[in-house]
């Protein structure tokens, strides 16, 4: 079976709080974190490899995401996403050559468009884990 083309932001959204509410690295939350990385797994994804302080960022830290949709007049990596609604969740590298300031940004196709009540409602829901563009 191929790989999902969206990704289902509701359930999306559940496995993260369940990771983030646990606030040490237990067994418990390496199991959330698990289940999370395999439901993202099953889906398309482009990976992005950045600098934390590039302008073609869209995190604000490890394991946060945004949701926007795509300009029509966008450029680069995302030219293909123009005009879909896309999540972006951000990981980070772990390696020397961006001396843990480099992320990688996991676009995620989504279905659906969102309205700017509901992205403040997931910000106030996520707080400083969801980057409000």
């Amino acid at each position: 079976m191929g790989k999902r083309k969206y990704l289902d932001t509701e359930k999306f959204q559940i496995l993260l709080k369940d990771f983030l509410t646990i606030p040490t690295w237990t067994k418990n939350k390496k199991e959330k974190y698990r289940a999370l990385t395999y439901f993202l797994s099953q889906h398309e994804v482009l990976i992005k490899n950045v600098k934390r302080r590039s302008k073609h960022n869209y995190c604000a830290f490890t394991n946060s995401f945004t949701i926007f949709e795509v300009p029509k007049d966008q450029l680069g990596k995302l030219f293909d996403y123009r005009g879909e609604w896309v999540l972006i969740f951000c990981s980070s590298t772990g390696s020397y050559d961006y001396a843990w300031g480099g992320y990688l940004n996991e676009i995620y196709r989504v279905k659906r468009s969102f309205s700017q009540k509901e992205l403040e409602t997931i910000k106030s829901n996520f707080n400083n884990y969801f980057v409000l563009k």
